[in-house]
């Protein structure tokens, strides 16, 4: 900050609300311009004239000031707690050109002053500023207790000195009573409520009827949104303008944003009625908006998720439903709901679908609307594998779209339902459904959708066999959703992954890197980094392979789609065998085994050729068959190729044609190069840690990644290689943090939340903790794998 002054500027504004950390600010700038040989004069603008503040700060009389400031040189003048008033304005323009940093709640109208927003501190660092003064306080924040804080920083909005009040209580209470008082109020921070209530009181009355309307808002909100809900005797736009201008209201970008802190004193001291007001205004603006950006701007209906979640909850709180409450809570939620299945972070709004669905049944409200929030529940299951409880939702929407005539409920049930047709292995089925669905979309002018139906259709008939219908059915999906660059990619992927099976490396290439180009959302870049290692797996490149796909099975199972990150690590097992990683390479088939099994049969095919292979290398091959035995009828040329691979390693006369997909392609050349090495695979009942601590395996548990995890890697690698010996913290900080200077008491708390998030992950009951440290557990045998 001080580089403002060194670059020219004579005039800086420090602006921000009650607490953000101004005068914290204010104060390291001028210590650095002390520490630069430099003068500072501080002035607290409470406590007078700035003119007689200036003369005692300098040690002179009132009349001698100025001059005695000009004699000094390069002294800064820091006028804290500034006000944006003519007596600022007459006294600056005293003073010249001396440099003057001002902080103030007010964005100050002042020449050539340059007016810089002291944001919130981040999640890490208002966490770390918590842990750090409960410390001064004599209580060490515990590594479970990590989650409570986070929320309470949250609550405060990162502001620094409600976080210090805050940490300051945990010398008389624990952290989860503080969290639950915090969350009925903020009486228990004493000086903040104080400094809150004075700058409420600074507003007028207009002002303070807005505030308290946008109380009603969370998680930010756009202008219009504003204009929409608050309802005061003067131009919204100018009172909200103003309510920026004293930092009550904060913008990033577009989103202006209300502090919590701030919300809370609102809505507390709110007119009930005019409230109530507001709230009904809000339900009804975000349940037409969704509607609105649903048809195009996905982005921005993600932005709005807090607010929708807020008219559900508030409609939930309320008896008895009304159609009057419930359709905008329903419109918003199916609206979001449909946007949220793109993106994998579903937690909040799940917690909330059930309770909708019961409360809004008899309320009156358009049954297309419950319908909508069944069809997504349906879809929510479908993904989850629950096949038959999914297939009753879409069935039950599907119905009452077709009843009431809502043709595009109707065609995005079609679709789902072919995806469970899908899943329960019937494809003419699936794709009947597919084009019925495309056709739906196609009449009612529904572009993206329509794409979305032809890719899955596309999909759909490649998985058949049929690649050159396959192949024009997705180019129409890619032009079908020209005006959606995210479902666009989606379909170009979708092309180039069936365009690899055809043995069009070259285009599936250019397609990828094509959707690269874009700013792709994380499932996207999943698909993108599958198909890129199936590319590195036709031209041999095993290491290439690994990293992509090693990449693409993390974030599928970070969204939460098993099913795609299973059938992801079917094929980074490939990579991994000609790697020679064959402990690995049966771990991920193993657990894809046991993933898909009963919701994949083709996929659960893969796994059981991948493991007889590895059985027969092992000098197993009864066992071998067994598994070959056990598989049932496959349906896509994948799964065929792939068996017919691992036939051919254990017999080969076997008669198999050539294969005509990439993974079989690639099986048939792994398993025919490598050469047996006798080893038996892992057993079950071991803790497995892979090569370098990259990931492990609990007894009889599933495999967890640590690649992009190093610290946990390094401890976990550290304590597998101690022999059973209990290893200290400062051991461990030594490797996990290797080369970082750490003080021992900091050191000791990042051994502790490693730990405990080690236990999460997995080996709770692997990890002992010891007298002066850890050790890994004497009654569990460990196996370091690869």
């Amino acid at each position: 900050m001080i580089e403002l002054f060194l670059d020219g500027e004579t005039r800086v504004g420090l602006v921000g609300v009650v607490g953000a950390g101004k005068t914290w600010l204010a104060r390291a700038i001028a210590d650095e311009w002390r520490a630069r040989g430099n003068e500072v004069a501080w002035l607290d603008a409470s406590l007078g004239a700035l003119g007689d503040v200036l003369a005692v700060s300098l040690g002179t009389s009132s009349a001698d000031a100025l001059s005695a400031l000009r004699e000094r040189g390069d002294v800064l003048v820091v006028v804290d707690g500034a006000r944006g008033d003519e007596s600022l304005r007459d006294w600056l323009a005293r003073v010249g050109d001396t440099r003057v940093l001002c902080t103030s709640r007010d964005r100050l109208d002042v020449d050539r002053m340059q007016l810089v927003d002291v944001p919130a501190l981040d999640a890490s660092d208002a966490r770390s500023l918590f842990e750090e003064h409960a410390k001064r306080r004599g209580h060490a924040v515990a590594p479970e207790d990590g989650p409570l804080v986070l929320e309470i920083v949250r609550l405060l909005d990162g502001l620094p000195l409600a976080i210090e009040l805050a940490a300051s209580r945990t010398a008389i209470m624990p952290v989860r009573l503080l969290l639950a008082r915090l969350r009925a109020g903020f009486e228990v921070l004493g000086a903040l409520g104080s400094a809150l209530e004075s700058a409420l009181d600074a507003l007028t009355p207009t002002e303070r009827d807005a505030l308290a309307q946008l109380s009603v808002f969370r998680g930010g909100f756009r202008l219009e949104s504003a204009e929409a809900v608050v309802v005061v005797d003067a131009p919204a736009l100018e009172v909200i303008a103003s309510l920026r201008d004293k930092s009550i209201v904060s913008q990033e970008g577009e989103r202006l944003h209300l502090l919590y802190v701030m919300r809370d004193r609102a809505a507390s001291s709110a007119d009930p009625a005019s409230l109530a007001a507001a709230e009904e205004r809000h339900a009804e603006h975000f349940g037409e908006l969704c509607l609105r950006l649903a048809k195009g701007d996905r982005k921005g209906l993600l932005a709005e998720r807090e607010n929708v979640l807020a008219v559900a909850e508030r409609m939930l709180s309320k008896k008895p439903v009304t159609a009057r409450r419930a359709e905008p809570a329903l419109r918003a939620m199916s609206a979001l709901g449909d946007a949220l299945l793109d993106v994998g972070t579903l937690d909040a709004f799940e917690a909330l679908l059930e309770p909708t669905l019961v409360a809004t049944q008899g309320s009156g409200a358009k049954p297309s609307l419950e319908a909508s929030m069944v069809l997504i529940r349906g879809t929510l299951r479908l993904r989850r594998g629950d096949v038959p409880s999914a297939t009753r939702d879409l069935l039950h929407a599907l119905g009452v779209a077709t009843t009431v005539g809502d043709r595009l409920l109707e065609a995005r049930a079609t679709l789902e339902l072919g995806h469970a047709l899908e899943l329960r292995g019937d494809d003419p089925a699936a794709l009947t459904h597919f084009e019925r669905a495309a056709a739906l979309f196609d009449a009612e002018g529904d572009t993206i959708d329509h794409g979305r139906a032809l890719q899955a259709a596309g999909s759909s008939l490649m998985r058949t066999g049929r690649a050159t219908e396959a192949l024009a059915t997705l180019e129409r999906a890619i032009a079908a959703c020209e005006a959606s660059p995210d479902d666009a990619c989606a379909a170009s992927i979708a092309w180039a992954r069936a365009a690899l099976d055809c043995g069009d490396a070259r285009g599936a290439r250019s397609r990828v890197e094509q959707a690269r180009a874009s700013q792709l959302s994380r499932r996207l870049r999943a698909r993108a980094s599958w198909v890129e290692g199936l590319l590195a797996l036709e031209r041999a490149d095993a290491d290439a392979a690994s990293i992509a796909l090693r990449s693409a099975s993390s974030d599928l199972r970070a969204l939460g789609a098993v099913r795609e990150a299973l059938r992801v690590e079917l094929a980074l097992s490939l990579a991994l065998r000609e790697r020679g990683q064959d402990g690995e390479a049966y771990v991920l088939a193993k657990g894809a085994l046991s993933g898909l099994r009963d919701v994949d049969r083709d996929g659960a095919a893969i796994a059981c050729a991948h493991l007889a292979v590895l059985e027969l290398e092992a000098g197993r091959a009864d066992l071998a068959r067994t598994l070959l035995g056990s598989v049932g009828t496959t349906r896509s040329p994948e799964a065929k190729d792939v068996l017919a691979a691992a036939q051919v390693r254990l017999d080969p006369t076997w008669p198999a044609p050539p294969p005509t997909t990439v993974q079989g392609r690639a099986a048939r050349r792994v398993w025919q190069s490598i050469s047996p090495s006798k080893r038996p695979p892992p057993p079950d009942d071991a803790l497995l840690i892979g090569a370098n601590a990259s990931w492990f395996r609990a007894p009889h548990g599933e495999r967890v990644n640590l690649d992009r995890r190093r610290n946990l890697a390094l401890l976990l690698a550290h304590l597998a290689s101690a022999a059973r010996s209990s290893v200290t913290s400062s051991e461990l900080v030594a490797a996990g943090w290797p080369g970082e200077k750490v003080i021992a008491t900091a050191g000791a708390h990042r051994v502790r939340v490693a730990i405990a998030t080690l236990r999460k992950l997995g080996l709770k009951d692997a990890i002992v903790t010891t007298a002066d440290g850890y050790t890994l557990a004497s009654n569990i045998t460990v196996v370091r794998v690869d």
